[in-house]
């Protein structure tokens, strides 16, 4: 039986998409499809060309779609999570879709630990990978779920949380600054350190979402990301937020991030020597040194070795 704060539990979908009409009819479907239905279904179409918004119209009142010009992936999921009344919000991408019980678990997980955590999580599983996303972390939980309060998940090497698997409490979504629109990839790791390093989290058996294999290009972004360099150039300023952000967090994590933005220096360094670019190696490798010299010592001794 449902308590009467059970009751209140509401949960919206927020769907981001541009130019993928009939993939998003796909993962709309999967989210009507849910044994636990969705209160709100808030598709964001970020400057679609094709027929997006017209294909939408024909679920009527069941879903909502907000037009708008071209902000990119982590823009379109903020403005979603503003759209949306609901108390929780689930992602799901596109070209993606959740299975039938998704929302029927994170619900109850949510009811069942009074809503402590910031971020609900489940597995995600890949039509072209017969490994899913916690076998690939080497993550496991209970049976059910296991709610957790220190940093060390997101700290894993792999993190095992996906964004089309997670649920995240709206107002501490809003209150972290939502995903950083100035990152064109690992906004979502990016998020995920943000509430795990002031919240708890919960893990919740199962798997709750595919990633299929059938997306092509990633529309979405507002700016490909085509190029290492830009990869790492986009870690280093992670990992720089995080320790700008996070004084308070303990030290050996402080320790990890700092060893992390040094491979992130080093890493680019390398690629300026690639690019035969001398003053951005210089500047790089004196960063990757200053931030954490035993980076660079470890590199040196390994290529010693070599």
């Amino acid at each position: 039986m449902r308590t009467a704060a059970h009751q209140a539990l509401r949960i919206a979908a927020v769907i981001p998409t541009r130019d993928r009409a009939a993939l998003t009819v796909r993962a709309v479907e999967s989210a009507l499809a849910q044994s636990r239905a969705p209160d709100e279904v808030i598709v964001i179409d970020d400057g679609s060309l094709d027929d997006t918004r017209q294909r939408m119209a024909a679920f009527g009142d069941a879903v909502r779609c907000i037009s708008r010009s071209p902000g990119g992936a982590s823009s379109a999921r903020n403005r979603g999570v503003l759209e949306a009344s609901a108390g929780w919000i689930a992602f799901l991408d596109s070209d993606d879709v959740w299975q039938p019980e998704h929302l029927e678990r994170m619900d109850a997980a949510i009811a069942a630990t009074s809503g402590a955590a910031a971020m609900y999580f489940a597995d995600v599983e890949f039509e072209e990978d017969a490994r899913s996303s916690w076998e690939r972390s080497e993550f496991t939980v209970g049976p059910r779920y296991e709610l957790h309060c220190d940093a060390s998940w997101v700290m894993l090497a792999r993190q095992p949380m996906m964004t089309p698997a997670v649920v995240v409490d709206r107002e501490r979504y809003l209150a972290c600054g939502g995903q950083a629109e100035q990152l064109a990839c690992r906004e979502d790791t990016h998020l995920f350190f943000k509430l795990g390093f002031s919240h708890p989290l919960c893990a919740v058996a199962g798997v709750g979402a595919r990633v299929m294999a059938d997306a092509g290009d990633d529309r979405l972004s507002a700016d490909q990301v085509s190029s290492a360099r830009r990869f790492w150039d986009y870690t280093v300023w992670l990992y720089s937020d995080l320790l700008e952000r996070s004084p308070h967090l303990a030290a050996h994590h402080r320790a990890e991030l700092r060893r992390r933005l040094a491979v992130a220096h080093w890493r680019l360094a390398r690629i300026s020597w690639l690019e035969r670019r001398p003053a951005s190696l210089t500047a790089n490798a004196v960063r990757s040194v200053t931030v954490d010299h035993r980076v660079a010592m470890d590199r040196a001794l390994a290529r010693g070795r070599g």
